[in-house]
């Protein structure tokens, strides 16, 4: 499904890493925060994978269609994830190397 506009994306998936005025944030908190809710979400699509496996109906296309929308929203929440990871233990190596 190609996006036609900025509103179609997830705002549960987007993160506003602005501050507040006069408020004070370090990225290590925001890269915290951000990582527990992604993989808080990524239980709860799981568990609705689940529950759709287990549908009486899973011959209807429409039911497989959607299994399968889901199953790849999943994939690439779990590439994020990793790749988030690598990047961040990436990041702090660097850190520490040149330190």
């Amino acid at each position: 499904m190609p996006i036609n506009s900025i509103t179609e994306v997830n705002r549960l998936r987007a993160v506003d890493i602005n501050p507040a005025i006069g408020e004070v944030a370090s990225i290590n908190d925001i890269i915290k925060e951000t990582m527990a809710k992604t993989t808080a979400d990524i239980h709860v699509e799981k568990q609705d994978i689940a529950r759709m496996m287990t549908a009486d109906n899973l011959a209807d296309p429409a039911v497989v269609g959607s299994i399968q929308k889901s199953m790849l929203e999943y994939s690439n929440t779990v590439a994020f994830i990793g790749t988030a990871a690598r990047k961040i233990v990436g990041t702090a190596e660097t850190l520490l190397r040149s330190s």
